[in-house]
């Protein structure tokens, strides 16, 4: 039983982007866990986007709904806003560990976000600064 809009809302995005009842975490996923242990920079974000393209294409039709709902209840914009960082923190890792395992570009190593963090930060922005998913 959900007691909140955003509990259900939570709830109902986080099932989307699962794509499959009761799943794993994505942390937790053998999709994930390769992305970030293989040393092969291809296959690592390869895996990355298989999988984001996917879990992408199943909460963007829920986005806009959210976003809207997020203008008009504190609560809501609360719980996209934690979504987000938990967005934000898993392609953080992902650049992390092609660092670490030497698959970035020189002038992408530098410490920081620099241009990579940058670039992750606007995944899924549209030129107006909304975000999509």
């Amino acid at each position: 039983m959900f007691h909140t809009k955003p509990e259900l809302l939570s709830a109902v995005t986080e099932d989307i982007a699962a794509g499959e009842p009761n799943p794993l975490p994505v942390g937790m996923r053998p999709w994930h866990e390769e992305a970030l242990s293989t040393l092969d920079g291809r296959r690592s974000l390869a895996l990355v986007v298989e999988n984001g393209v996917d879990i992408y294409s199943r909460v963007a039709p829920l986005a806009h709904a959210i976003r809207e709902a997020s203008l008009v209840d504190s609560d809501v914009d609360a719980m996209w806003s934690q979504i987000s960082v938990r967005r934000k923190a898993a392609m953080g890792q992902q650049i992390l560990a092609l660092r670490e395992h030497g698959q970035l570009r020189r002038d992408l190593q530098g410490g920081g976000q620099g241009r990579v963090g940058a670039a992750h930060t606007n995944v899924g922005r549209g030129e107006d600064g909304e975000g999509t998913a």
